[in-house]
């Protein structure tokens, strides 16, 4: 799997927008809700380019690290927050979306 690219804005500043990926389970992935949720990474610094990469291995030694069994599904949603201060007048109002990979 290619590394997810994190979103690099321009003019937005440092804690104003943010993009989670996250390992679901199938219906969390169905739904596009965080069901049996698993945070993978955080971006957080849309003034820079930066990426998260998931290593696709069917054993780890580190407890609690990833593992994929072959031949079993692995579904993730990406989030998207957007920390607007002065939009509409309404100040830290937080806008939610997301997107199926």
């Amino acid at each position: 799997m290619k590394p997810k690219t994190c979103t690099r804005a321009r003019n937005v500043r440092r804690n104003e927008e943010e993009a989670n990926w996250t390992q679901v389970s199938q219906d969390g992935y169905n739904n596009c809700e965080l069901i049996d949720e698993r945070l993978i990474g955080v971006c957080q610094t849309p003034e820079q380019q930066s990426s998260i990469s998931i290593v696709f291995r069917d054993f780890s030694p580190l407890p609690g690290a990833l593992e994929f069994k072959p031949g079993h599904s692995y579904y993730f949603i990406s989030e998207f927050r957007l920390f607007a201060t002065n939009f509409a007048k309404e100040k830290n109002k937080t806008f939610w979306g997301s997107k199926r990979w």
